[in-house]
């Protein structure tokens, strides 16, 4: 059941990265702007807080966003034209399916 029409399932994790990465590159959130706390994105995004650090930690490690301790998560500076190259689909709707 991993399979649909030949495309592998995606997580939760997978979706809140990608439509918080789109958000960034939309200019939704500017650079060194604070992000929402996990708990606030939880809300938003009707997931887990685990779902949202699983996200967080992959802008993070991609370079598009950085941690202060005790201040929060926030947008780094993105070159021009910088995106993630693979699974970039459009979502609609701000909550999460996992269907």
């Amino acid at each position: 059941m991993g399979l649909q029409n030949g495309t592998a399932r995606r997580s939760l994790g997978d979706l809140v990265f990608e439509r918080m990465h789109r958000a960034i590159k939309s200019g939704a959130y500017k650079p060194d702007e604070r992000l929402p706390t996990e708990h606030d994105l939880a809300i938003e995004f009707e997931v887990s807080r685990p779902v949202i650090r699983e996200a967080l930690r992959r802008l993070r490690e991609q370079g598009f966003i950085y941690s202060r301790r005790g201040a929060g998560s926030f947008v780094r500076a993105l070159a021009p034209g910088r995106s993630i190259d693979r699974r970039n689909h459009a979502m609609n709707g701000s909550a999460i399916s996992a269907a």
